[in-house]
């Protein structure tokens, strides 16, 4: 009687929760007339164990005693068997009563409801240990299955079984919500208690700290930018945030790219080309194409680094005519397919290239990158022999660029030495103007 109440309570409030409303009280008052009827029948045993016909004192026939409505037997088992189970029952009772409590913590929770559920379990268990050792008449259970009192106590130590497996697969189940960040419900059917997903707040500090480790990087403070990303990336798993946080750690994880190649670490597997790529696959994860797109165009970048000048150009080229970039970055991936071809020689073609990419960016009105667009046309008409051109190029470039980040400077003056290297005329001023270039790299 006492398992097949408590699952008709639990089947109950659970087929509530699930089809009826879904008030989290509605089904919190199931629970609670159901383990009324729990309490009541586990108070009965015990009445009916006090109550039941006994030998005399002097070993004379069963006969019955004044009606008791309680007693204190401990030297008796079945008196003991019963006690323990209706203090079980008492022990459930407060756990149905905690279930109408609202916003518990996880502390509270595991006080409140947890707690109660594994006390009463353990004591339902020792109830249906304390029956076998009075129907055996020894401590060990043993098997007697032409006895309908054993068969009574056997079905109901195995629901008692039954019970302490569920709790444990209820707990196992919440523990793996919790790992799996999906904010799901601790108190299991009930809706008792709810885990919210990180706060607001958490995601505009973490969304704050990325725009300051854009300016870190650009300043080449690359020691506070690191420490910026490591904050939030390091603290997170790509299974624990919802979709706003794996969004803020793709991005996270495409700026530690972007410092890492800053820094000159291209392949390895602590360098851009892992970063690019852990962060290619939260964007698919995500289903965002530009941004799948953008991380394509990363990784061509890193291939040109690594040398693979050929390989970069083609891939350079499919990106300049992909519908999923913005028409900003197809010209940038028209831009660099020139650069690769410069790099690997190829510098006529390399200069009609960028000057289309310099059209769209002129027609962009992208004027940071319009200008970086004629800095490296300058260098790809240093590669053709054409040096006045070049040096018309690049003071447009140093000129015009309205970004006055070190790390753009350091490139223009870079690329400004290499070309009055180039002259015979110039070739002091090119070494000055490097010295100068790599102090502020420093």
């Amino acid at each position: 009687m006492r398992s097949s109440s408590a699952e008709c309570s639990s089947l109950s409030g659970a087929g509530v929760a699930q089809f009826g409303s879904g008030d989290p009280v509605e089904s919190a008052s199931i629970y609670f007339a159901g383990g009324l009827f729990f309490t009541i029948g586990g108070y009965t045993s015990l009445l009916q164990v006090l109550n039941a016909p006994r030998h005399s004192e002097g070993g004379g026939p069963l006969a019955t005693v004044g009606w008791r409505w309680w007693g204190y037997e401990p030297m008796r088992l079945d008196w003991l068997s019963t006690f323990v189970q209706f203090a079980g029952t008492l022990v459930f009772g407060v756990n149905l009563l905690d279930s109408f409590l609202q916003g518990l913590t996880v502390q509270q929770t595991n006080r409140l409801i947890w707690t109660p559920d594994v006390i009463g379990c353990v004591l339902f268990l020792v109830s249906g240990h304390l029956a076998f050792a009075e129907i055996c008449h020894r401590s060990r259970p043993c098997i007697r299955s032409r006895s309908l009192g054993w068969w009574v106590v056997a079905v109901n130590q195995f629901g008692s079984v039954l019970f302490i497996g569920r709790e444990y697969l209820r707990f196992e189940t919440e523990l793996a919500k919790l790992s799996e960040g999906e904010g799901g419900r601790l108190a299991g059917e009930t809706g008792r208690v709810t885990i919210p997903r990180p706060r607001a707040w958490e995601y505009e500090s973490w969304t704050d700290d990325l725009e300051r480790a854009v300016v870190a990087l650009s300043h080449q403070n690359f020691a506070f930018a690191d420490d910026l990303l490591r904050r939030w990336s390091s603290g997170y798993q790509p299974s624990e945030p919802d979709e706003r946080g794996t969004y803020l750690l793709a991005r996270s994880v495409a700026l530690q790219g972007d410092l890492k190649r800053d820094q000159g670490a291209v392949v390895g597997p602590l360098s851009t080309q892992r970063c690019y790529a852990n962060t290619r696959s939260l964007y698919t994860e995500l289903e965002i194409p530009r941004r799948v797109a953008q991380l394509d165009l990363s990784l061509a970048v890193v291939t040109e680094m690594s040398g693979a000048l050929e390989t970069a150009a083609r891939q350079y080229e499919d990106l300049a005519i992909d519908e999923r970039l913005s028409p900003r970055d197809r010209a940038r991936a028209r831009l660099w397919v020139g650069t690769a071809l410069s790099k690997d020689g190829n510098h006529d073609y390399a200069v009609r290239v960028m000057e289309e990419a310099i059209h769209e960016f002129e027609g962009l009105a992208e004027q940071d990158d319009w200008s970086v667009a004629r800095q490296k046309l300058a260098l790809a008409h240093r590669g053709t022999g054409n040096l006045d051109a070049a040096l018309r190029l690049i003071d447009v470039a140093r000129t015009t660029g309205i970004n006055d980040a070190p790390m753009q400077r350091v490139r223009l003056d870079t690329a400004y030495g290499h070309i009055l290297l180039s002259d015979r005329a110039t070739l002091d001023d090119g070494l000055r103007v490097l010295d100068d270039a790599a102090k502020r790299a420093a």
